[in-house]
């Protein structure tokens, strides 16, 4: 009975092993495939970034500066509405309290992906080092700047510790009160404008919000030029690191007149880095073309310079990232009037960008808005009202070049580079006090000029001085005696 069975008994143990070396390679696969899904997926949702902000701006040994604040709490906005995970912000910064705020954010950088530092306020160059000048730094001489100041390369130890992005962004070449009270202890120690150029190790990157020996300019806005740039693009899609970066540095050039260029220091891992990473969910409808009854001659080369097909047979667009509207319909859970908010402003900064105005940026189309806007179309041939704004024509916007709207100068101005500078006076006139030339009342020339003659000058009167005169010495008179007898005496005779 046992050797019957002997054959079934092998027949059902190979069949046992099959299953089971059929069910570990199953599990094998989907446990290699679940890791890679877990994965990729962590590092799109799950990517950890975190930032430190920094403004100072009441310093007790130096005047204020007026927009440091504003940047920092606009900047520290901006980075939550892109996802970071956390945004520490820290103003008016004593030496021990910065040096506690970045201890506590190397911690924090150690745990994330990306490391962001942004730091608005005071710095200074001392013979090749740079520092950062916290809000109670005397600095009477250059010796203090090691004691008083913070060393940059403190800032750079801070964000080493993040495994993937590493960037630190100093608004910090402003024009330094500083150097005109301190004393130079060291003959061969330099101290010279702005900050000197560094070179970070791979992987971090430092925008300077000028190159290196310049001045970053405060600005007569809410912001520094610097940071308006940076709150104009850091929230477009799909706009990676390095191209939102040079945006940055053309828009300062074209608003400092080019009297300020960021410049960037460092160097990037071979990988894109975005802000923003936006997939639709659902496909957005085209937004209705303009009538071409509103359009002139100039306005559809414009539209011919968009559409016009290069050698491929492609429209000559650049790959560029989407608009900067485009954000508004395809962030999650979409706000239509924080959308509409979103759209006015990247409008109005390209209009700016073309040379139209308006001189502030604003997320509603106010009155300076609205004249940006129809000179726009004045020069472009085009009728367009705020209301039929969409995201086509902010693309439109976004592909031409500057300027479009020439600037007009009122008398006494001329353009130069986009900008109304005095116009020199020509020769015979002078500039009034209203800035314009007139010319210069006619005055007789100068050998027409009859000078009156002056009368010859009496001389002094001549004084008589009388040669003292020489006293002859008279002889002395003989004493006569009186005759005895009564004659007359006549010449010694007596008759």
């Amino acid at each position: 009975m046992t050797d019957d069975l002997s054959p079934f008994r092998t027949i059902a143990m190979r069949v046992a092993a099959t299953s089971l070396i059929y069910a570990v390679n199953n599990l094998s696969r989907s446990f290699v495939l679940l890791v890679a899904l877990l994965t990729s997926f962590g590092c799109l949702a799950d990517e950890r970034r975190v930032a430190l902000v920094i403004g100072n701006g009441t310093y007790r040994y130096a005047p204020p500066l007026r927009n440091t604040l504003q940047d920092a709490t606009a900047v520290a906005n901006a980075l939550r509405d892109v996802g970071f995970s956390k945004v520490t912000v820290a103003v008016e910064q004593t030496r021990n309290q910065l040096l506690d705020t970045l201890r506590t954010f190397s911690a924090e950088a150690e745990t994330a992906e990306w490391a962001v530092l942004y730091y608005a306020g005071h710095g200074i160059e001392i013979n090749g080092t740079n520092f950062l000048i916290p809000v109670d730094a005397h600095l009477s001489s250059d010796r203090d700047a090691s004691f008083e100041a913070i060393n940059l390369n403190q800032v750079l130890a801070a964000v080493e510790g993040a495994r993937r992005l590493r960037l630190i962004l100093l608004d910090a070449c402003r024009e330094n009160p500083f150097l005109a009270t301190m004393k130079r202890l060291n003959g061969t120690r330099s101290i010279s404008r702005g900050l000197a150029r560094i070179e970070p190790e791979g992987g971090t990157l430092v925008a300077f919000a000028a190159k290196d020996g310049q001045v970053a300019w405060d600005g007569g806005q809410s912001n520094s030029p610097f940071t308006s740039a940076l709150l104009r693009y850091i929230r477009t899609p799909n706009l990676e690191l390095s191209r939102l970066l040079r945006k940055i540095r053309n828009d300062v050039l074209i608003e400092t007149g080019r009297r300020q260029e960021p410049f960037v220091y460092g160097s990037l891992p071979d990988e894109d880095f975005y802000f923003v990473t936006a997939r639709p969910e659902r496909p957005v409808p085209a937004p209705p073309k303009e009538p071409q009854a509103s359009m002139g001659p100039e306005a559809i080369r414009l539209d011919e310079a968009v559409k016009a097909p290069d050698a491929s047979g492609k429209p000559d667009r650049p790959s560029a990232p989407p608009p900067h509207g485009t954000p508004v319909a395809n962030l999650k859970d979409p706000d239509p009037k924080q959308n509409a908010r979103i759209l006015a402003s990247n409008t109005q900064a390209e209009l700016r960008r073309l040379g139209c105005g308006p001189s502030v940026v604003r997320p509603v189309w106010e009155t300076e808005a609205k004249s940006s806007l129809q000179r726009f179309n004045r020069f472009a041939n085009m009728s367009v009202e705020p209301k039929n704004i969409d995201e086509a024509f902010l693309s439109k916007l976004q592909s031409l070049s500057p300027p479009i709207c020439t600037v007009s100068c009122t008398d006494g101005f001329v353009a130069v580079n986009n900008e109304c500078v005095a116009k020199p006076c020509r020769a015979g006139e002078r500039r009034a006090a209203n800035g314009v030339c007139a010319a210069v009342q006619d005055r007789p020339k100068h050998q027409d000029i009859v000078k009156p003659t002056p009368k010859p000058s009496k001389p002094p009167p001549a004084v008589l001085v009388e040669a003292p005169r020489r006293l002859k010495a008279v002889p002395p008179q003989r004493r006569l005696s009186r005759p005895k007898t009564g004659c007359t005496l006549f010449n010694g005779a007596c008759i």
